[in-house]
């Protein structure tokens, strides 16, 4: 037989194979877990939309030293059961633009047992982050299902080529529907050792050598996993799911991840001359290091650009200083090493600092790797040793403090020569991030009210709000601010409002409104009767039911909300009844309330403070305690009587 006809009855063979692969795809269901009968019904979880029955990810990072690849396959079968499951009929698989992905092939089975294949033509390519992330060469394949109805079963599976030999950071056994069946093997060269941390749940690896191929596997697999169910306020839920989280390959510790930052970094923290230039001429008479780098905070702040870059190694890599400096935009990468390279050629100590803010959640030290972190800020040592922390990308943030999502955070600081240690950012208290509002309130016989109240805001409630401002449009700026005033005085009509120091980021936000209200009190014949000792305000008891919690209460900060409240009133009327004053203060918070009464004036007092962020579970119930009591303290009334 010639060479030529064996290599095209070869070519034949693998065509056919290829043939009753998919023609085995199309027509047959062979799954080795369970079988279709086996599936679960709507009855046995009417609570859930949809019930994955088995998701299953192999990696196998080759043994072969001349062979730097590694492969991923995942297959995902899920049974919807309600319409609202329909949406996982919506499949996106992201990728960089290294890796191959490859090999898809997805179905739906119907109720009666019909299969519907998905054809290749229905498969895209698209941006993974078209908005969010302005450059950005992570792609990602879409598709959606065809057919598929409650009671269908849809299945997809894929494979990732990665072109070095690597292992993926982490695998999550757990989802916001339940999950009968999570797997994940790990194949790896026989002389490689892996280091992970599991979280939430209790799994060992069950282990195989595979002598020939000179490779280990591990094997972690879980069953009958819950749905997650996330509660108000608590840390970012994905840092709870059971999950099982992989440190990188080359990092045994966290000196080597200083030392990997470093390296790409490194250069590109060193000005060149024209930087040099302009420092030098940006901070021409001052010597004073807090006001030098507050100037070049205040350039960076003010006149780069945030845009959101991730391209290639540029996911982590920052630009070169110089660059940025040039093109007046940047990430948050880029802008902290602008500030590092300034503060270095104006002769400061400075350093890039890797973070995990709040939206993240906490970095556990415990395990070494990089992807805990999301966000990268600048800090800089004084000749007192004292540390300036900057994170230009907010431009609300005044020199001098951190915006509230990276405070009290531990932050991993990369300082010279690749050395890193975990330093803990600042954290306010209370009193800089606060809310004063100050009342003028006219009360009239009829039950009616003219008044007039100035919001002054500061710190953390200042960025926030100072934010959702600036990002509407003028005509609208009414439409999102009268909400605020009704919720502590319904029925009110606003007659005018004006907003003060809004470009000012040194300086309080001020909102003043002026309004009126034709019933702000309950009549009787002889009575005028206010529910509520302020205002109707709603507190932080609607918030937080006192019933039991799976995870703690994490608050975005501390904060302090006071209101001075002066009542006006006609000589026809008298007080006929007040609360008592109160002080409620433990380790959770203090609130105050005070009535102090002079000739037609009534004057209150209210302090609300919170002295923790984070509410451990064990705590809980004495926390919602201390929200119930205030909560009982402004339902009292206080009563006006009229005379004759």
């Amino acid at each position: 037989m010639s060479r030529k006809l064996l290599l095209k009855l070869s070519f034949l063979f693998i065509l056919l194979l290829v043939a009753c692969a998919s023609n085995r795809w199309a027509t047959q269901i062979d799954w080795q877990d369970f079988s279709l009968p086996e599936t679960p019904t709507r009855d046995q979880y009417p609570h859930t939309p949809a019930i994955i029955l088995l998701d299953e990810g192999q990696l196998e990072v080759s043994s072969r030293q001349n062979v730097g690849s590694s492969s991923f396959i995942r297959k995902t079968i899920i049974k919807v059961l309600k319409a609202a499951g329909k949406e996982y009929a919506n499949v996106m698989i992201p990728f960089s633009p290294n890796t191959v992905v490859s090999d898809i092939k997805a179905r739906t089975i119907s109720a009666d047992s019909q299969i519907t294949v998905l054809h290749e033509e229905n498969i895209f390519d698209v941006n993974l982050y078209p908005r969010y992330i302005f450059y950005s060469d992570i792609r990602a394949k879409i598709f959606t299902l065809p057919a598929v109805d409650e009671g269908s079963i849809i299945e997809y599976t894929y494979t990732k080529t990665f072109p070095n030999r690597t292992y993926l950071h982490n695998w999550v056994f757990q989802s916001e529907i339940p999950t009968l069946i999570s797997r994940f093997t790990l194949t790896i060269p026989y002389d490689w050792e892996y280091k992970s941390q599991n979280y939430y749940i209790d799994l060992e690896p069950f282990k195989e050598a595979h002598g020939p191929e000179k490779t280990s596997t591990y094997t972690w697999e879980a069953r009958d996993i819950p749905e997650f169910l996330p509660e108000p306020s608590m840390p970012p839920a994905s840092r709870f799911f059971k999950r099982i989280e992989f440190s990188p390959s080359f990092a045994k510790d966290w000196s080597e991840i200083g030392k990997w930052y470093f390296q790409l970094a490194q250069a590109r923290m060193e000005p060149d001359q024209p930087l040099k230039n302009f420092t030098e001429q940006l901070v021409t008479n001052l010597s004073d290091e807090r006001e030098i780098l507050a100037r070049i905070y205040n350039f960076v702040q003010q006149k780069i650009r945030y845009v959101a870059i991730s391209i290639g190694i540029g996911s982590f890599q920052p630009h070169f200083a110089a660059e940025t400096f040039r093109q007046r935009y940047g990430d948050c990468k880029d802008m902290s090493t602008l500030i590092v390279a300034m503060a270095r050629a104006a002769g400061i100590k400075a350093w890039p600092v890797l973070i995990s803010t709040y939206q993240n959640g906490p970095v556990d030290t415990a395990h070494v790797s990089y992807t805990q972190f999301n966000h990268i800020i600048a800090c800089a040592q004084l000749n007192d040793s004292q540390l300036v922390w900057m994170d230009a990308t907010d431009k609300t943030c005044p020199f001098g403090a951190l915006p509230w999502y990276d405070q009290g955070r531990w932050v991993f600081a990369v300082q010279d020569s690749g050395k890193a240690r975990f330093i803990q950012t600042p954290l306010n208290p209370p009193e800089r991030n606060s809310l004063r509002r100050e009342w003028q309130l006219e009360l009239q016989t009829d039950g009616s009210l003219t008044g007039s109240v100035e919001f002054v805001f500061s710190g953390a409630k200042q960025d926030i709000e100072r934010r959702f401002l600036e990002n509407i449009h003028p005509h609208l700026q009414e439409q999102w601010l009268f909400p605020m005033l009704t919720l502590f005085c319904p029925g009110a009509v606003l007659d005018s409002f004006k907003i003060t120091d809004l470009d000012s980021f040194d300086k309080p936000l001020q909102i003043h409104f002026r309004f009126h209200v034709s019933n702000f009190v309950n009549q009787r014949p002889e009575d005028l009767i206010l529910e509520g000792t302020i205002l109707k305000q709603k507190t932080y008891e609607t918030l937080f039911p006192d019933k039991p919690r799976k995870f703690p209460v994490h608050l975005r900060f501390l904060e302090k909300e006071t209101d001075f409240i002066t009542f006006h009133f006609p000589p026809d009327i008298d007080i006929q009844y007040l609360p008592k004053d109160q002080l409620i203060t433990n380790s959770f918070g203090e609130y105050e309330l005070k009535f102090i009464t002079s000739e037609k004036t009534l004057n209150i007092y209210r302090l609300f403070k919170t002295k923790q962020i984070r509410i451990m579970n064990l705590d809980y119930q004495d926390w919602c305690r201390f929200l119930q009591a205030i909560a009982v303290i402004e339902r009292d009334k206080i009563i006006f009587t009229k005379k004759n």
